[in-house]
């Protein structure tokens, strides 16, 4: 998750892919109003999470032999 502004702003959610983003507070002339979700990236960075996780557990079950 990355906040971009400490007050308004737009929120970004998502690592290493950002996959939703929507902007709360007050805006002036703003045009992005509507959150933006995307299904690619949501489903790239749960399957690096997943690989990631698998990776770190061979790694820790290999070390305690």
């Amino acid at each position: 998750m990355k906040i971009q502004t400490p007050i308004d702003g737009s929120d970004t959610y998502g690592f290493p892919i950002t996959f939703y983003t929507v902007f709360s507070g007050e805006c002036v002339d703003c045009l992005e109003t509507k959150p933006k979700i995307s299904f690619s990236s949501l489903i790239i960075d749960v399957f690096v999470s997943g690989v990631l996780g698998l990776a770190i557990d061979y790694i820790i079950k290999r070390f305690k032999k």
